[in-house]
């Protein structure tokens, strides 16, 4: 049976609060990482409620200005994709860091509708970060469909159940 890898996400805020969570590491290389996290409480982002037991399988990137969670119901529906405009990303052994831009944006599961969160918090931003957060913003919104799509075709790759593990239910 393989290992499972535990990887820790640890996010700055715009506040310089450092915020931990504990992951199961699914795939990395040397430009991205993706994540797998159970929400043990339900809760609130947005307008979007989020049932206890949901999965978050979390897309980070080396050189892209956001990072993006899409969130799944248990029977595999997505809820919804929720995307971080992020500075530097980085990958260290055992932990993925990144910088939180402050601002939000919660998409529908279709994608055709966004929520933009958090823009309040953009002025807590140096000048610098703050110009990044809005070039990213209009990177997201201009690319959102291919952004959307790549990240729902890699979670049903990794949803789909593998040859060894059906073999191994059936041993």
């Amino acid at each position: 049976m393989p290992r499972i890898a535990i990887i820790k996400e640890v996010k700055f805020t715009p506040t310089g609060e450092r915020q931990e969570f504990l992951c199961r590491l699914l795939d990395r290389s040397p430009t991205h990482a993706v994540v797998l996290y159970k929400i043990k409480d339900a809760r609130r982002v947005g307008s979007l409620r989020l049932p206890r037991g949901a999965l978050t399988y979390g897309y980070f990137w080396r050189g892209r200005p956001y990072n993006v969670y899409q969130w799944v119901r248990a029977d595999g529906r997505t809820l919804g994709f929720y995307v971080n405009l992020a500075g530097e990303v980085r990958f260290r052994p055992g932990a993925i860091e990144w910088k939180d831009l402050a601002v939000d944006l919660l998409f529908s599961p279709d994608g055709r509708h966004v929520q933009i969160l958090d823009e309040a918090e953009l002025p807590l931003l140096p000048p610098q970060e703050q110009a990044k957060a809005v070039v990213a913003k209009t990177h997201v919104l201009t690319h959102r469909d291919e952004i959307l799509a790549e990240v729902a075709a890699m979670t049903a790759h990794l949803r789909r159940p593998r040859v060894r593990d059906r073999e191994e239910s059936r041993g």
